[in-house]
This record gives C-alpha cells, sequence and structure tokens, in this order.
C-alpha cells in the first residue's frame, strides 16, 4: 500500500497511553536480547520489558493467516486435480467400455495397437484443450474478482494460465492412457462377441 504522511512525538507528547515498542538491529538477536532487558531495567526498572522477539519471528505470526490460507487452498487444488484425474479416467474407461464393439471393427480390419492408442490419446487431448480454453476464459473474466487478494502477483499473468493449462491436458492425456492402452491389447474375436 502507498505509505502515509506520518510524524514521531517523543515519547512524553505522545497520546498513546500504556505502552510503547522498539526496535533495534543487530546480527546477534539473543546477545541483543539480554542487552535491552539490561539497558531497560538500568533506566526504568519498574517498567516491564515482554514480548521480545525476533523481527523475523514477527513477520512469521504477521503473515500467518495468508500462509494457512495458502495451504488450505492449495490442498483444494490438490484434491480437485485428483479428482479431475479419476473423473477423467472414469469417463474414458467407460467410452473404452461403450466402444469395444467398434475397436474390435478396427482391429479386425487391421488397425495396430498404436492406431487405436493414438485415437483415444487423441480424442482425449482434443477434449482437454477444449475444456482448458473455455476454464481460461472463465478464469480470465473473473479474475477482476482475485485482483484485492493479490499482492504483487498479476492476475493475468500468461506463463501461469500457460503452465495450469499444459498441466490440465497433461492429467486428461495421463488419466485416459490405462483405458487407452486397455483397448489397445482387446483381442478382435472377443470384441466383436461384445454387445
Amino acid at each position: 500500500a502507498d505509505s502515509e504522511p506520518e510524524i514521531y512525538l517523543p515519547n512524553a507528547q505522545s497520546h498513546v497511553p500504556g505502552w510503547m515498542s522498539f526496535v533495534v538491529a543487530s546480527a546477534n538477536p539473543g546477545v541483543l536480547i539480554s542487552s535491552a532487558r539490561a539497558a531497560v531495567a538500568e533506566v526504568a526498572p519498574e517498567q516491564p520489558l515482554y514480548d521480545v522477539r525476533p523481527m523475523d519471528v514477527r513477520v512469521e505470526a504477521s503473515i500467518s493467516s495468508e500462509r494457512l490460507t495458502a495451504m488450505i487452498i492449495g490442498a483444494f487444488a490438490g484434491v480437485a486435480l485428483l479428482l479431475a484425474v479419476i473423473g477423467v479416467y472414469g469417463m474414458f474407461a467407460f467410452s473404452v467400455a461403450q466402444r469395444t464393439h467398434e475397436i474390435g471393427i478396427r482391429m479386425a480390419l487391421g488397425a495396430d495397437v498404436g492406431n487405436v492408442l493414438g485415437m483415444f490419446l487423441l480424442e482425449s487431448a482434443t477434449i482437454a484443450m477444449v475444456a482448458t480454453v473455455a476454464g481460461m476464459a472463465i478464469a480470465a473474466a473473473s479474475s477482476r474478482l482475485l485482483r484485492g487478494i493479490l499482492f504483487e502477483v498479476k492476475p493475468l499473468d500468461p506463463w501461469v494460465y500457460l503452465a495450469s493449462a499444459a498441466a490440465l491436458v497433461l492429467v486428461a492425456v495421463a488419466g485416459s492412457y490405462i483405458p487407452a492402452r486397455r483397448a489397445a491389447r482387446v483381442e478382435p474375436t472377443i470384441a466383436l462377441r461384445c454387445e
């Protein structure tokens, strides 16, 4: 955020009752903490000195809620990706089961394992690319909603979009590989008997 105008007052003129904070830079925080306690005790022994922590600990505490949010979102994203793989696998396993007769005819007419495997993988990649393009369009349209929670990150970063699109297409092709391989190994005589 943009910095706002500030004014520094001596503590005696300040209208903030009850507490004050000191920030001290040091290469060795452990030694500094004991020196700070001794200095405060020498000047004002009745004043308590509490919540003395190194700055990196304070920074960690200040972003802990954002870090927890990011971890939860990451966990949900991982679960969503796993469900997507399971869904793609189930859809293509069902498609292969429905097309067993067609596969048998193709194999009987001379299609080899590579042709059948390639046919199913190309089909899954095409469906995944169409779905990814539609998803990217929806994500780009809704990116304005994310602008408020992003810090120094562009909501329309092309590298992020390309990386996610490539990952989703790879996940879809990987999810369809096992059913496609199973389809390519079907014996034509068995496939032709299936109805």
